[in-house]
């Protein structure tokens, strides 16, 4: 027995492995080579005697992890226990240090859980902890922070990401205490709640919402101080019950956004909203669908501009109407507004220019020697370096007389920042000494063309 003991401490000593041998019953060392005494002998047994105990059959091989925490050093160790020469049972263990290995996945699994921007956990890790969802009383209150694409633009990134990080700081610490930011998508953020009363949720969101009503103070690269406003759209949604995906998660914060975009207010999402958001949507998808189908519904209607002086029409304002097909006529204002946001207002002003110079010279307006043609268009297409360059290819298509066409920008709408020179001191010419009167249906066009000077 001496002499076997005697080889199993030199194959133990030869290993560069911490390595030994144990007594599973009481836990004591009895071979260890000198990597093993120097770094875990102490601190060890009690962690493989606890492994092996939880083994079902101890005479396999296992592999486990521990971590010493004392060092702060991580061990994968593989044991194996078997009878040793008196009956009794022992267990072979060798360890090997893995901790650059286990840094590096926790590194790893950090930035699969973690926005890099931020260093606030993403939209993956929401997923994760509504999993863990119980009962009732969780919420998700979901904001969006407003205008930092123009602040970038304005400044710099580097400024804009200042700010952001400055609100988040302010929101963090008004939030209640245990509540996490999550950042969704680039701009979307979400506060998870648990177990809380809808009260106290929707007091802590109106407090963040109400913030944003004064401006945020910071530093320039000057060293100026400057005063920036932001704005905020804002939604919370009750959570009764674990999130099932990924995707539902992240549809479930899209739905509540685009409610709240639109709205511009802080909302409560609910199942009536959840309705009015999916008619909203289909609204969308039909108006979409009309305008890149040969613009299915639409139609013109016109509107004289009377001279004030002599009472006579000198021009014609065409003004867009759609039917949308199985529910009747939709206000201007609203599909106007839609056509903007869906990036198609362009298309459709586009086909308005061709439709009513089409019309007008079928009925010989363009003769007369006073006419003019209104057209209103979105200032949204104000930013748009190649307007004057479209207008122009219709007008030649056409061969209709630019001195004949007036561009008019909608009156309830708010010309957009940096608008072209040229095309506002052309709006200002224009628009002097016309005013609009009752519309009139453009099959009623031809059997007035009279009253024209």
């Amino acid at each position: 027995m001496r002499e076997s003991t005697e080889i199993f401490a030199e194959f133990i000593n030869l290993k560069e492995q911490p390595t030994c041998l144990m007594d599973l019953e009481t836990g004591e060392f009895l071979l260890a080579n000198e990597a093993c005494k120097r770094k875990i002998m102490e601190h060890f047994p009690q962690k493989i005697k606890k492994q092996m105990k939880a083994e079902k059959n101890q005479k396999k091989s296992y592999t486990w992890e521990v971590c010493l925490s004392y060092e702060s050093v991580w061990y994968s160790c593989t044991s194996r226990g078997f009878s040793w020469f008196d009956e009794r049972t022992v267990v072979l263990t060798t360890c090997e240090d893995v901790t650059a290995a286990k840094i590096a996945e926790e590194r790893i699994h950090y930035l699969a859980y973690h926005d890099k921007r931020l260093d606030l956990p993403n939209g993956v890790k929401l997923y994760e902890d509504s999993r863990e969802l119980t009962g009732v009383g969780n919420f998700y209150l979901c904001f969006n922070i407003q205008d930092l694409r123009k602040i970038n633009n304005l400044y710099d990134r580097k400024l804009g990401d200042r700010l952001l990080k400055q609100i988040l700081a302010w929101v963090n610490a008004n939030k209640d205490t245990g509540k996490q930011i999550y950042r969704v998508e680039s701009s979307d953020f979400v506060i998870l709640f648990e177990n809380c009363e809808r009260g106290e949720v929707m007091r802590a969101a109106m407090r963040i919402y109400n913030r944003f009503e004064r401006p945020w103070e910071i530093e320039l690269a000057s060293g100026v101080r400057k005063e920036l406003y932001v704005g905020i759209h804002m939604g919370v949604l009750g959570v009764g019950y674990p999130a099932t995906s990924y995707e539902a998660v992240q549809t479930s914060v899209e739905k509540v956004m685009s409610y709240a975009r639109h709205e511009n207010y802080l909302i409560l999402f609910d199942e009536e909203i959840d309705t009015k958001l999916s008619e909203r949507l289909k609204f969308e998808a039909d108006l979409r669908r009309c305008i890149l189908n040969d613009m299915e519904g639409f139609s013109l209607i016109y509107q004289p501009i009377v001279e004030a002086a002599s009472e006579r029409w000198i021009g014609i304002e065409a003004l867009c109407h759609w039917e949308r097909p199985g529910y009747g006529p939709v206000p201007s204002a609203m599909f106007v507004q839609e056509a903007e946001s869906l990036g198609l207002i362009s298309l459709l002003t586009e086909w308005v220019l061709h439709e009513a110079i089409r019309q007008v010279q079928e009925w010989g307006l363009d003769k007369k020697r006073r006419f003019i043609l209104n057209i209103n268009i979105s200032p949204i297409q104000l930013q748009e370096r190649d307007l004057s360059i479209k207008i122009g290819r219709v007008l030649n298509r056409y061969n209709f007389p630019s001195r004949k066409l007036r561009l008019g920008i909608s009156e309830n709408q708010e010309v957009p920042i940096d608008p072209p020179v040229d095309i506002i001191k052309t709006e200002r010419s224009l628009m002097k000494g016309v005013y609009f009167s009752k519309p009139v249906q453009a099959e009623v066009m031809g059997e007035s063309l009279e009253k024209f000077a």
